[in-house]
């Protein structure tokens, strides 16, 4: 089955290259699949690892359980997690609301942060014996800094201001090999005499775009 690729940003989203208020979703809905793809754009991907030894059978009730006690609860944030060895990982971005939304009528869903995109197409590209890496990319409309240790997302942040990812950049510190794009190269280069690792991450971004990430609020859809 065709699969309807609509990415969602902080005041519309967009489908098939054309641009849609969230409250025109009825003109939308009638152009979309029932087996929905959800790109999240524009915003903050959070990270909290939790080392313990939980059994695979009693993970679900460890997760939701930090989920409840431990993370906001406004209603608009999507949660998913990760195991390996003994550390959890449970990650948290805003967009429910705006996710409900769009695929109200779906049947088969997927959600993907662009952050998981660029780690998929990261993958591909970094050393196996690299463990801890970062990246700075420039996707659509914003910059994007990720970085991972032992392989897991440790932090990031978003935004459309140069100016203001520079500043984020300089109190980051050491950027020594951070891959970089042709977008971002400059600035790694400009303002933190860095050796970057360029490369051309767009074309893995766009071949990962089908990969498997789900997110999902409290709610299973």
């Amino acid at each position: 089955m065709r699969k309807s690729i609509i990415f969602i940003k902080k005041n519309y989203c967009t489908y098939d290259g054309k641009k849609y208020d969230f409250n025109e979703f009825r003109e939308l809905s009638g152009l979309l699949t029932s087996n929905i793809k959800v790109v999240i754009l524009q915003e903050e991907l959070f990270v909290s690892h939790f080392e313990n030894s939980v059994r695979r059978c009693k993970l679900c009730g460890f997760v939701d359980s930090k989920i409840r006690n431990d993370f906001p609860q406004n209603g608009d944030i999507l949660y998913d997690f990760e195991k390996k060895g003994n550390v959890i990982s449970i990650y948290s971005i805003k967009g429910s609301k705006r996710v409900e939304k769009v695929v109200e009528k779906a049947i088969n869903i997927e959600i993907k942060p662009i952050q998981f995109i660029i780690k998929d197409a990261l993958m591909k590209i970094v050393r196996d014996n690299n463990r801890n890496f970062k990246a700075l990319i420039k996707y659509d409309t914003c910059y994007y800094y990720v970085s991972f240790r032992d392989r897991l997302y440790h932090d990031g942040f978003v935004s459309e201001n140069k100016h203001i990812v520079e500043e984020k950049l300089l109190k980051k510190g050491d950027l020594e090999g951070i891959y970089v794009d042709d977008n971002t190269v400059d600035i790694i280069s400009d303002n933190n005499k860095s050796k970057a690792k360029k490369v051309n991450i767009g074309e893995f971004i766009n071949e990962n775009i089908y990969e498997k990430q789900r997110f999902h609020s409290r709610k299973i859809f």
